[in-house]
C-alpha cells in the first residue's frame, strides 16, 4: 500500500498511458492535493496550553513562562517544517514519526531537539496492540563511507 501510495506521488501510474503517441503523459493532481493539504495542516504551530497548578500569582505567572518556553523552542528548532513533514508521511506512508534526541551541543546544557524520523526506517514490535505501548521501537541508521 505504501509503495503504491509513493508511486501515485511521483506520477509513475500513469508512465504508459500516452504510449500511442510516444509520449509519456503525466498528470500529477495527487501531488497538487497534498501541498494543498500541507499547507493547510501546517500553517500554524500548534496553540500550547499551560494552566497554573494553583490560583496564585507565582503559578499563573510560571505557567505563562512555561509557555512561552515552549513557543520559543518550537520555533528555534522548527517544528512547523518537521510538522510539515510529519503529515506528508501520514499521507504517502499512514504513519508519521518525530524522534526526540538529546544533543548535548545544543545550549550550554544541552537540549532536546525534535527530528523527523523516516517511517521506513522505523522497527515496531508486531506483537503491539493499537493504544497500548509496543514492546520495543528501533530506528534503523543508514550510513555511507562518504
Amino acid at each position: 500500500r505504501r509503495e503504491r501510495n509513493n508511486r501515485f506521488v511521483v506520477g509513475d501510474h500513469w508512465h504508459d498511458a500516452n504510449a500511442g503517441a510516444g509520449i509519456p503523459y503525466v498528470q500529477n493532481e495527487i501531488f497538487t492535493a497534498e501541498q494543498v493539504i500541507s499547507a493547510y495542516v501546517t500553517s500554524r504551530l500548534p496553540e500550547l496550553a499551560v494552566y497554573p497548578a494553583q490560583d496564585t500569582p507565582e503559578s499563573r505567572r510560571l505557567a505563562q513562562n512555561v509557555g512561552a518556553l515552549m513557543r520559543y523552542h518550537s520555533e528555534e528548532h522548527d517544528l512547523q517544517g518537521i510538522l510539515c513533514n510529519v503529515v506528508l508521511s501520514i499521507i504517502n506512508n499512514y504513519v508519521g514519526t518525530i524522534e526526540l534526541e538529546f544533543d548535548p551541543n545544543c545550549g550550554p546544557y544541552g537540549d532536546i531537539v525534535p527530528k523527523f524520523a523516516e517511517p521506513s526506517n522505523l522497527i515496531v514490535d508486531k506483537r503491539a496492540k493499537q493504544s497500548k505501548n509496543p514492546g520495543f521501537v528501533s530506528f534503523t541508521q543508514q550510513n555511507t563511507a562518504e
